[in-house]
């Protein structure tokens, strides 16, 4: 049921409602915001997506895939408009993959951004072989759907990708665009 706010016999003024969901019947449509100024550069005031759901985030070598053997593989995510934000808890109990590590699975491919990148700190990790006086890090690949995990030096002096391990327990999140 919706209920009118104010003079019920105008089709102006807040919209209240009582009990049910809002449901936007055609895609592409949404809740427009266009009646606010826009900042300079703005391309949409139209949030037409809103989505929580999971995923299973897998480990994978870019020389050789590899086969995972997981005791822990949990990914969560929530995507408004194109922004998705995402967390991931992966733990490799052994793993065969060779080359640079992966993490492979993230819900929607990154949008093609040229020059951008949306990095991807670790929240916690063990097990991980990475260059001394570094911390582990990664980035959303722009039009893929995977993480290159790379490590970069404390001191700032950039960073380098991560090569697989056989083991280990690691806790990332993040947010890019789609």
């Amino acid at each position: 049921m919706l209920k009118t706010v104010g003079n019920p016999s105008t089709r102006f003024g807040n919209q209240t409602i009582v009990d049910g969901n809002l449901v936007i019947g055609t895609a592409g449509r949404g809740i427009d915001f266009s009646a606010d100024p826009n900042a300079p550069g703005a391309t949409s005031e139209l949030l037409n997506d809103y989505e929580i759901g999971t995923w299973t985030p897998t480990v994978e070598g870019s020389t050789s895939a590899g086969t995972g053997t997981y005791s822990g593989q949990l990914g969560r995510y929530t995507k408004i408009g194109n922004i998705v934000h995402f967390s991931a808890w992966i733990n490799v109990s052994g793993h065969t993959g060779t080359g640079d590590m992966r993490i492979t699975g993230l819900p929607f491919a990154a949008a093609n951004l040229t020059a951008i990148r949306a990095a991807v700190p670790a929240g916690y990790f063990a097990g991980l072989t990475i260059p001394a006086n570094s911390v582990p890090t990664g980035y959303v690949v722009n039009n893929a759907s995977y993480i290159q995990m790379a490590s970069m030096a404390t001191a700032g002096s950039g960073s380098v990708n991560l090569a697989m391990d056989a083991a280990f327990q690691l806790s990332i999140s993040g947010t890019y665009q789609v």
